[in-house]
């Protein structure tokens, strides 16, 4: 075999490898986002009544509205007459640990 066609050969070998590495990035992209917006958010929503409570030893609040994307869960709260808005993000953009915090 001819140094050409041995390299073109790895060169193929190198397509087919990263085509597999890009689809398989892109699956996990896609699980983590409708995980993101189809999963079970309950921990979320309990960290958004934290943060718009924390500083309140009796608050009372009304959840209003909830708007779930894949990047984030942004939470509307009624509380003593005054509109108040919870955003939370995950640490790595789709990935880690929900943060929530008051939107000022």
């Amino acid at each position: 075999m001819s140094p050409a066609r041995v390299s073109a050969t790895l060169s193929l070998v190198q397509k087919k490898a990263l085509s597999i590495i890009v689809l398989a990035l892109c699956v996990v992209f896609t699980l983590a986002t409708v995980v993101n917006v189809f999963g079970d958010n309950q921990d979320v929503i309990e960290k958004a009544e934290k943060a718009v409570c924390w500083n309140v030893s009796q608050c009372k609040y009304a959840k209003t509205s909830m708007i779930r994307t894949p990047i984030g869960q942004t939470f509307t709260f009624e509380a003593s007459g005054k509109s108040t808005e919870v955003v939370c993000r995950r640490a790595f953009i789709i990935l880690g640990e929900y943060s929530c915090e008051v939107e000022k």
